[in-house]
């Protein structure tokens, strides 16, 4: 704000004005830091690129991957692109991602575990703050998503 707009608006401040016109001063300036905020909002969502769009830096992609030699967002290696979303999914090593579904497919002898895929003897963990996990034989899915390594307590 320049000094002069400051000056007007102390002045206008200072000078004595109607109950109205108080309210309507009031008004106004509710409606203005809402709109404000709801254009911050827009703008920070808008933030972060799909893959394809131009880029400089990993941050500046919603999936963090802006490889150098292309200038462009992209799915990490190993990633594949999910063209409903634009999104990158990354699946376990022994799943076939399934571009219609948009998911990891595990084979056949394999349980669906999140993203991994669980073999046989272990078991799917679900949970915790990085999503599910498979167990390895001999430890056990605890409350809060992980497994045990302490000879089956949590």
């Amino acid at each position: 704000m320049s000094d002069e707009k400051l000056d007007e608006l102390s002045k206008a401040l200072a000078t004595t004005t109607s109950r109205r016109q108080m309210l309507k001063v009031l008004a106004a300036t509710g409606v203005g830091g809402v709109l404000t905020l709801v254009g911050a909002r827009e703008a920070g969502a808008a933030r972060c690129r799909r893959v394809g769009q131009p880029c400089r830096a990993n941050f500046e992609c919603c999936d963090f991957f802006c490889p150098p030699d292309t200038g462009r967002c992209a799915c990490r290696p190993g990633e594949n692109l999910c063209g409903k979303t634009r999104r990158c999914i990354r699946c376990d090593p022994e799943a076939t991602f399934d571009p219609e579904t948009c998911q990891c497919v595990c084979p056949q002898g394999t349980t669906q575990c999140g993203t991994e895929c669980c073999s046989g003897d272990e078991e799917c963990c679900p949970g915790g703050y990085y999503g599910p996990t498979c167990c390895p034989p001999g430890e056990i899915c605890c409350p809060g998503g992980f497994c045990s390594y302490y000879g089956g307590q949590c």
